[in-house]
């Protein structure tokens, strides 16, 4: 994964919260075959790295413009699997490019880089351990 400047001083948002909620998962997975439930997990965590790279690109250039689109598609998806914590700085995201408040902006993107990046090893986790009625 690609790294980030600016992570030294910057506020973190929803530090406390939960970065995956296998709760989520498992209504997923009452609602699809038990065999696709990782497979659409294993989405997830393509979606987060493919983010990450541009999000972070969209930092380096103040991109208020792809930081609020990336925040927006991550919060929907953040939401259906689970991760709170990560929608939450996604929210935080959005509002800030919708201010055009460029320095909140860069704040938020770089935490939501540290939330995506939480979330991800969370993830990770699940996947690796075994899940009764679910194909890994």
């Amino acid at each position: 994964m690609p790294k980030c400047d600016g992570d030294v001083g910057v506020r973190r948002v929803a530090e406390d919260g939960v970065p995956f909620d296998v709760a989520a998962i498992d209504k997923i997975a009452e609602t699809v075959m038990p065999a696709t439930v990782a497979s659409l997990v294993t989405l997830f965590l393509e979606e987060l790295d493919e983010r990450r790279s541009l999000i972070c690109a969209a930092i380096g250039r103040r991109d208020l413009s792809t930081l609020s689109r990336e925040a927006h598609a991550l919060k929907s998806s953040a939401g259906t699997y689970g991760a709170p914590r990560l929608r939450q700085v996604c929210l935080a995201l959005e509002r800030a490019c919708q201010r055009r408040d460029r320095q909140r902006a860069v704040m938020s993107a770089t935490s939501l880089v540290r939330a995506i990046d939480q979330t991800a090893a969370a993830v990770r986790d699940w996947l690796q351990r075994p899940h009764d009625g679910i194909a890994q």
